[in-house]
């Protein structure tokens, strides 16, 4: 801020509330990328146009198991999410510099489900 007249000298979004944007769209895009994988990954379940539509003998069974490559992959998504996340947080938090300068709710958001999604997964022991 100007001393003597009182008025902001900066005029826009410097480079690291540039690149905490930047990093708030990759997370979407990496949180859209595990829902892809999380949706190969699971298993083909009978649904009821299957039972209305198709005769039992014509009608693809149940799968059972999970797909473990397609998880293994939205494992090591989650986890570069999580980095993602992290990385963002720290640096909003040394540049929370202004008196308008907010957190980033998407990047806590997303780094809390990816970490609640890796923690399920080990729980759930699917590695």
């Amino acid at each position: 801020m100007d001393e003597e007249t009182g008025r902001e000298k900066r005029r826009g979004p410097d480079f690291w509330c540039k690149m905490i944007r930047w990093m708030e769209i990759q997370a979407w895009i990496l949180a859209g990328a595990i829902l892809c994988l999380l949706g190969l990954a699971k298993p083909r379940s009978v649904t009821l146009y299957d039972r209305f539509y198709g005769s039992p003998a014509t009608a693809a069974p149940a799968e059972t198991a999970w797909n473990f490559y397609a998880l293994r992959w939205a494992l090591v998504l989650m986890v570069v999410l999580l980095g993602t996340c992290g990385y963002g947080l720290f640096v909003n938090a040394h540049r929370h510099a202004r008196k308008e300068d907010r957190y980033s709710v998407s990047l806590m958001l997303l780094g809390a489900l990816s970490a609640v999604g890796i923690m399920l997964l080990f729980v759930l022991r699917i590695q």
